[in-house]
């Protein structure tokens, strides 16, 4: 289970919702970019990281803004 966030380029996390697996975090992200990107933004990559604290660090095209899967014990 993770908790997903929004890090703004101010770090400031937004929670955006909770998933089981990888599958549900890119489902919450993709329904969170077209509700928060401007119409025009196309996301044609991730580049995902994973911290040493089990956070997952997601890239999907700002470098500045990223998304956060947080793993729930």
């Amino acid at each position: 289970m993770f908790n997903v966030y929004f890090e703004n380029r101010f770090e400031e996390r937004i929670f955006i919702g909770e998933a089981k697996d990888e599958k549900e975090i890119y489902q919450l992200i993709k329904s969170d970019i077209s509700v928060r990107a401007q119409p025009s933004f196309q996301w044609y990559y991730t580049r995902s990281w994973t911290r040493d604290n089990g956070e997952i660090v997601m890239d999907v095209g700002s470098h500045v803004e990223f998304y956060i899967a947080v793993p729930v014990s």
